[in-house]
């Protein structure tokens, strides 16, 4: 009894550990665990996403329907204004079979991609930039 009380420890120091937004749901798409980074992307404390719908908490009605009728695999880019900062997410969802008696969990995993496109964008214009000063020269 001990020991599965040390790995439950060591899974939830791991899972909040995560710097992406996790979640895992059941087949409704409703959270049954999510991570510290998942609640600071919604803005709410971490035990009130739990039960939430994960789509619902972060997008419009309308997108979240959108999402979740992409099927058991899907990967997506979405842009959502999130704290009045217009952010640009990647979002992985993946089916995960637990065992033969219990019904499987979707991973949810969002990455916010605003950072790298940003950054990507800058690089491109430098290039632009240089490419300019070598045919000017």
């Amino acid at each position: 009894m001990e020991q599965s009380e040390i790995l439950k420890q060591q899974w939830d120091a791991t899972f909040d550990a995560i710097l992406d937004p996790l979640c895992l749901t059941d087949h409704n798409f409703h959270i049954v665990r999510a991570n510290k980074a998942y609640a600071k992307l919604c803005n709410r404390p971490l035990p009130s996403v739990i039960g939430q719908h994960c789509f619902e908490v972060i997008f419009s009605p309308e997108t979240s329907h959108e999402i979740t009728n992409l099927g058991e695999r899907f990967q997506l880019r979405k842009t959502q204004t999130l704290q009045d900062i217009e952010r640009t997410l990647q979002i992985t969802g993946q089916l995960i079979p637990m065992s033969a008696t219990e019904e499987p969990v979707r991973l949810i995993l969002i990455r916010d991609l605003t950072d790298s496109l940003h950054l990507e964008k800058q690089i491109l214009e430098s290039a632009k930039m240089a490419e300019l000063g070598t045919i000017g020269s």
